[in-house]
């Protein structure tokens, strides 16, 4: 590459980075995901129910499916959709959050979009040492293009992806054991997500850093109990109830347009109640089925999914390969998975670009690619319009296109050639 091209390329990178914090910067103050994070730790600090058990208990018993679409109802649904029950994280993350409870709303979250900004820059300098290249300017810019929106959704909602993205690949790349179970146990109790990340140090036969992260999970977890002991114990209890045994039993937990999970995408297809709002909208479900039904599915796809995976790690992958497929997967297999938790597909997107950019004779693959970037970038409402953006997320195109890029990953071999 000539020295003005090299130039040009580093302006254009610097320049999405600029975009993006600009925006962040710029829409600190509105009302946001972290918004509920930021109610969460000062009802935390003052010891109140972080979790409104008892007013989702009464909103639940007062709607009926006789009377759903009653006015005040709908309104009611739509309260409970963003506001109560709309913090769905252990107590952990709202006990550390509890500096930032002593802040105005907006100071406060224009300090959390900063570290999160942070941990951005942090997580492409990261990546850059466990893939090295000397195209990897020129990989960024096609990744960040292809991931932009995704990213751009997380900034404006203010989330905590970008952290955890950071978490997961520090703990990666580190050779502490200590420090790898330290960071992936918090990246589990922020977001319980970050846990399929297990199979990694499976893979590599790091043991001692599996039994470290249960070690350190319990410590995260009783960490909140610094500013009481019983209060913890109840908020760890309410979450376990409301939350995980709630996910776990119940398809149709947060399955709305949309979440792009696989579980949530199962819901709304053959599941009544699932996303009251929206189902008739589009004649769904296709086919009434049951809860149980509907978990049965759930469980042999991702049996499916996950087969041709393990499968390439019995035959040995490549440790960067593996971490590609896992981020996707973190989507796909998660219970709930809005458009900004792609943001993490931004390290299966640079490992992609990359492969693909220093083989230009797997000419088949980088179209693949390309088309998927594409599709990620051609679905928002600014192309296709509100209507078709609304319709691609009710029917879960996001899944459909990720595991696109998961199957195209899986065909990357680590030698030269590819079958």
């Amino acid at each position: 590459m000539s020295k003005h091209f090299n130039i040009f390329l580093w302006f254009l990178f610097i320049s999405i980075l600029v975009l993006l914090f600009v925006g962040g910067v710029s829409k600190s103050k509105n009302q946001s995901d972290f918004n509920d994070y930021y109610r969460a730790s000062i009802s935390f600090s003052n010891k109140k129910d972080i979790y409104h058990v008892e007013l989702i208990k009464n909103l639940s018993q007062s709607i009926t499916l006789q009377n759903l679409f009653q006015p005040e109802n709908l309104k009611k649904l739509e309260a409970l959709k963003g506001n109560l029950g709309s913090y769905i994280y252990p107590p952990t993350f709202a006990f550390l959050l509890m500096p930032m409870a002593q802040l105005d709303y907006p100071l406060a979250s224009l300090f959390f979009f900063l570290i999160n900004f942070l941990c951005l820059l942090l997580s492409l300098f990261l990546i850059h040492k466990m893939i090295p290249s000397p195209n990897i300017i020129l990989v960024y810019i096609i990744s960040l293009l292809f991931s932009y929106r995704f990213l751009e959704n997380h900034i404006i909602n203010n989330q905590v992806a970008f952290i955890l993205i950071f978490l997961i690949l520090l703990s990666v790349y580190t050779k502490s054991s200590w420090l790898a179970a330290i960071l992936l146990s918090l990246g589990i109790v922020i977001k319980i997500t970050p846990g399929i990340f297990i199979l990694y140090f499976l893979y590599k036969r790091r043991y001692l850093i599996l039994i470290l992260t249960v070690v350190f999970l319990a410590f995260w977890l009783l960490l909140p109990s610094l500013a009481g002991h019983e209060y913890n114990m109840l908020q760890l209890k309410n979450w376990y109830l409301l939350v995980l045994d709630n996910a776990m039993k119940n398809p149709i937990f947060r399955a709305w347009k949309n979440n792009q999970s696989l579980l949530a995408t199962l819901a709304k297809y053959f599941l009544n109640g699932a996303d009251l709002l929206n189902q008739p909208r589009y004649s769904m479900p296709f086919v009434s089925s049951s809860a149980t039904t509907v978990k049965g599915m759930f469980y042999a796809l991702t049996v499916t999914i996950l087969a041709p995976l393990f499968w390439r790690m019995k035959k040995g992958i490549e440790d960067n390969l593996l971490l590609a497929c896992l981020f996707i997967l973190s989507v796909v297999l998660s219970g709930v998975s809005w458009i900004h938790s792609f943001s993490v597909l931004l390290f299966s997107f640079v490992y992609a670009v990359n492969f693909l950019y220093e083989r230009q004779e797997l000419k088949r693959y980088r179209i693949i690619l390309g088309v998927v970037g594409l599709m990620f970038i051609l679905l928002g409402r600014q192309f296709i319009g509100s209507g078709m953006e609304d319709t691609a997320m009710m029917y879960s195109v996001y899944l459909y296109v990720s595991l696109a890029l998961y199957i195209l990953l899986l065909q990357f071999k680590d030698e030269e050639s590819v079958v």
